[in-house]
């Protein structure tokens, strides 16, 4: 099947007027159309893979996104249905660096009642990702911070320097952190978000809260303090990463689909979680 990679943003999105304060602001709407402002690409073998979808169960009862992932839709490297690059209403780059400081994003999922773990591929190695901040290409490492659905919600972090002080060949793997409630909650909403200090040194933080479907109160199931939360090669500069979402998973003999709500990129909590939830 051909795969689609779409320059500019292949926009199942629209900034939403009434959030100007954000840094980013992606809200899945009806259609198929270029906009700047949202995503520059689309990695997927097919434009039913990530569609948008009515649902007025979400955080915000609204268009969300529907993302699935089918045995063989491997794009780049593995399987996946995934945006990435966020732009803003120029068209340009909105990197993550280690001058972004302080920073909060929402995110909402909702897995599928018949939710299934990715399976070992041919190394033994099992991953499914629905956000990830990925660092410099030029790398070829894991993400510097991934937010996993597997057996359960963790996650996966490879920050600093991915080469040990230029010890190793080939870079370091990621470390697994489990939140307090991990639990996949199947299909139900399940709201996330994360407040992130960004450095490639241990000056980095990251928390994450979580909030259930029907609950009004943010349960923090992750706080990492002192950790870095950028990565670079030994010897070299600290360089730009880009945000993906969607699906991202070890080669599998099963279907996966999820829903995402509206993703949103700020520095301020409650305008971050009215944005991306409708409430703080």
């Amino acid at each position: 099947m051909k795969t689609i990679t779409l320059t500019l943003i292949t926009s199942l999105f629209l900034v939403s007027s009434s959030h100007a304060n954000p840094i980013f602001t992606a809200e899945w709407t009806k259609g198929l159309r270029m906009f700047p402002g949202q995503w520059q690409y689309l990695h997927a073998v097919g434009k039913d893979r990530l569609r948008p979808e009515r649902d007025p169960s979400s955080p915000k009862g609204g268009t969300v996104a529907r993302v699935e992932v089918r045995p063989g839709d491997k794009v780049i490297s593995s399987e996946r249905s995934e945006v990435c690059m966020m732009q803003d209403s120029w068209g340009r780059p909105l990197p993550v660096r280690s001058t972004s400081g302080h920073e909060y994003y929402g995110i909402s999922v909702k897995l599928d009642l018949k939710w299934q773990a990715p399976q070992p591929n041919a190394a033994g190695y099992a991953w499914g990702t629905f956000f990830q901040l990925h660092g410099p290409d030029s790398l070829g490492a894991s993400p510097s911070i991934a937010l996993m659905a597997e057996k359960d919600f963790h996650l996966d972090v490879c920050g600093g320097d991915v080469m040990d002080g230029g010890k190793r060949t080939k870079p370091k793997g990621v470390v697994s952190l489990p939140y307090t409630d991990g639990s996949l909650n199947l299909g139900r909403w399940n709201q996330f978000l994360v407040d992130v200090v960004w450095a490639a040194d241990n000056t980095g933080s990251i928390t994450i809260y979580r909030r259930n479907e029907g609950k009004m109160q943010w349960i923090k199931v992750l706080e990492k303090q002192n950790t870095p939360t950028l990565q670079y090669g030994f010897g070299q500069q600290v360089g730009d990463h880009y945000w993906k979402t969607g699906f991202y998973r070890s080669e599998s003999s099963h279907t996966n689909l999820l829903w995402l709500g509206p993703i949103v990129r700020g520095n301020n909590r409650n305008e971050v979680a009215v944005a991306a939830f409708g409430m703080p």
